[in-house]
C-alpha cells in the first residue's frame, strides 16, 4: 500500500470564499486528537479604492465551544493586516499559519474584521487539521 499523506490530514473550511464588507466569524473546529493544525487564508480581492481599507484576520480558542468559555483571540494568531497589499490578479494571495494544537484550545475559529471606508474583501479561510493522534482505519 502507498502512504498518503491525505490519510493523515483533515480539512476543514473555516469562512467559505465570498465577498465581504463586515465583520465574520467563522464557526469552530474542534481539534481533538490532532497535534498541528495549517491555516490557510486565501485572499482574491482586497479594496483599496480611498486607501484607508484594512482586512485582519485572526484565530480564536475555547475549551468548550464558547459553552462557558468564551472565544479569546490567541497571542500571536493574527495574520498581517492587510493595508495597501495588492493580491495577485489571477490568482490571489495566500497566507499560511502554522499551529502547534498541544498549546492551544480544544475549538478554533477564525475572525475576519474589515475596516475603512469602501472594505470589501473576497476571501476564505480553511483549516488542515495533521498528525492524527490515532492512526486512520
Amino acid at each position: 500500500m502507498i502512504h498518503t499523506g491525505s490519510s493523515h490530514i483533515l480539512v476543514k473550511p473555516l469562512l467559505d470564499p465570498e465577498s465581504r464588507t463586515a465583520t465574520a466569524t467563522s464557526s469552530s473546529v474542534d481539534c481533538r486528537g490532532f497535534t498541528r493544525a495549517l491555516i490557510v487564508f486565501h485572499i482574491g480581492a482586497h479594496d483599496r479604492t480611498t486607501g484607508d481599507e484594512t482586512l485582519d484576520v485572526k484565530l480564536q480558542e475555547s475549551s468548550d465551544d464558547g459553552s462557558g468559555d468564551a472565544f479569546a483571540d490567541v497571542s500571536g494568531g493574527a495574520f498581517a493586516q492587510l493595508a495597501a497589499q495588492v493580491p495577485n490578479a489571477t490568482r490571489g494571495s495566500v497566507y499560511l499559519m502554522n499551529v502547534d494544537l498541544s498549546k492551544r484550545e480544544r475549538y478554533l475559529r477564525v475572525v475576519g474584521t474589515p475596516a475603512g471606508t469602501t472594505p470589501i474583501d473576497l476571501y476564505s479561510v480553511s483549516i488542515l487539521l495533521l498528525n492524527p493522534e490515532q492512526e486512520p482505519p
